[in-house]
C-alpha cells in the first residue's frame, strides 16, 4: 500500500507520476481517467494540461503533486517532433527521404493507389505515379524536403536500362539493354503448360508459326527441369492423349527454373522464338528459349500468352546478343592486327638497314621495342 500525497490515505491502487502517489478518490477529482495517456499532438497535449492543472489547483493539490502532473505533460510535449508539411508537433512521425511527417500529413500521400504500387513493369509507369502524388503535394502545399522525399521513393523504383516487359502464365520476362531478367512463380503449371499446347494442336495450328512435331515436343518435352525419360510423360491427361502422336518425333530440353534469373546476353549464342496460334487467333502460345553452347546448365525458357510485345523484344534481345558477339570478335582479333602491323613495321626497317640507310645498332633496337622485348 502506499500514501497519497493529496489525501495522506494509504491505496491499494493508487496512481503514480514521478515520485508522487494520487488514490483513485483524489484522482477522479480531477478527472484523471479522462486525460491520463499518451497524447499524438502537441495541442491535444497542452489542452488537457491546462484542464489537469486548473482543476487541480481547484482541489487544493498540494504543489509537489500540481509539478509532478504538470511534468506528466511536459515529457511528451518536449518529446514531440515538428511535422515538416503542417508544421505540427507530434508524438509519431513518419520519415520520407530527409523529411518527416505526422500521420496526417503522410496518410494524403500513402494512402493513394500510386503510392501503393511497388512492381513495376515499365519506368513509364513509375513516372506517371510520380508526377500523380507530386500533384497531390503540390495541392498541400509541402515544402521541398517533402518532394524530395518523394522523388528518392520513386527513383528507387526505376530500372535503369529497362526496354519491357513481356508476361506469361506465371511468368514474366523483363528486357534491359544489357540482359533479361526472368522469373517463374512458384504457382507456374508445367501439366497446364503442355495442355494448352496441346489444345492448340487439337484445335488445328493453320498459322504455319510453328510445326505440329515441334509442339508435340513441347508437350513430350519436360517443362520442370530436364529431358523426360524414355516411356515418361507430362501428357496423360485426356486431351493430349487425344491431341498428340504416342512417340513424339524429338525431344525438347526445356528447362523451366523457378525464382529469378538473369539472362546476360554476353553469354548465350542464340534465342529460340516459337509461336502458335490456334484457328481464328483467339488463342496465342509460344516460347523464348535461351541457349548457351558454353554453358549449357544456364539454359532458360519463358512461355509467353496473349503477348504481342513477344516478338518484338525477341527481335530486340538478338540484335543485343549479334553485338555481344561482334565486340567479342573485334576483341579477339585486335591482337592479330597490332602483330601483322609490328611485323610490317619491322620489315620496313630491315629494307632500310639493307640499303645502309640505318645502322644494326639502330635497327636492333627498334626491334626490340617492336617486339616488345
Amino acid at each position: 500500500m502506499t500514501k497519497c500525497d493529496v489525501c495522506g490515505k494509504s491505496s491499494l491502487l493508487s496512481e503514480k507520476f514521478g515520485k508522487v502517489n494520487i488514490c483513485k478518490v483524489c484522482f477522479m477529482k480531477i478527472n484523471g481517467p479522462f486525460w491520463k495517456h499518451q497524447y499524438a499532438k502537441n495541442e491535444d497535449a497542452e489542452k488537457q494540461r491546462c484542464k489537469a492543472l486548473a482543476a487541480a489547483h481547484k482541489q487544493n493539490f498540494p504543489q509537489p503533486v500540481v509539478s509532478a502532473i504538470n511534468a506528466f505533460f511536459m515529457e511528451q510535449i518536449n518529446a514531440m517532433k515538428k511535422c515538416d508539411a503542417c508544421g505540427q508537433n507530434v508524438s509519431n512521425l513518419q520519415v520520407l527521404g530527409e523529411a518527416q511527417l505526422c500521420n496526417s500529413c503522410y496518410g494524403k500521400i500513402s494512402n493513394n493507389e500510386a503510392w501503393k504500387e511497388d512492381d513495376y513493369s515499365e519506368n513509364e509507369e513509375v513516372e506517371k505515379n510520380r508526377k500523380k502524388v507530386l500533384k497531390i503535394a503540390t495541392k498541400y502545399g509541402y515544402p521541398a524536403s517533402v518532394i524530395d522525399g518523394i522523388n528518392k521513393h520513386f527513383d528507387s523504383y526505376i530500372q535503369v536500362g529497362l526496354i519491357d516487359t513481356v508476361y506469361g502464365k506465371s511468368q514474366e520476362l523483363k528486357v534491359f539493354e544489357t540482359h533479361c531478367v526472368l522469373e517463374t512463380y512458384g504457382n507456374f503449371d508445367d501439366d497446364e503448360m503442355a495442355k494448352q499446347y496441346a489444345k492448340l494442336i487439337r484445335k488445328g495450328n493453320q498459322s504455319g508459326l510453328i510445326s505440329n512435331n515441334v509442339v508435340k515436343a513441347v508437350v513430350h518435352g519436360v517443362m520442370g527441369g530436364g529431358i523426360l525419360s524414355a516411356g515418361m510423360s507430362l501428357a496423360k491427361s485426356a486431351i493430349i492423349d487425344a491431341a498428340v502422336d504416342a512417340v513424339a518425333p524429338e525431344r525438347a530440353s526445356f528447362k523451366v527454373r523457378k525464382g529469378k534469373v538473369a539472362l546476360d546476353y554476353a553469354i548465350y549464342d542464340t534465342v529460340e522464338f516459337q509461336k502458335v496460334v490456334s484457328v481464328g487467333f483467339e488463342d496465342e502460345l509460344g516460347y523464348m528459349r535461351f541457349r548457351c553452347s558454353q554453358q549449357p546448365a544456364n539454359e532458360a525458357v519463358f512461355f509467353f500468352t496473349h503477348n504481342y510485345a513477344a516478338e518484338e523484344m525477341y527481335n530486340y534481345i538478338c540484335d543485343r546478343i549479334d553485338e555481344y558477339k561482334r565486340n567479342s570478335l573485334i576483341e579477339s582479333i585486335k591482337p592479330q592486327k597490332e602483330q601483322i602491323s609490328a611485323a610490317d613495321e619491322l620489315l620496313k626497317y630491315k629494307q632500310l638497314l639493307d640499303i645502309g640507310a640505318i645502322t644494326q645498332e639502330e635497327y636492333s633496337a627498334k626491334k626490340k621495342q617492336l617486339l616488345g622485348l
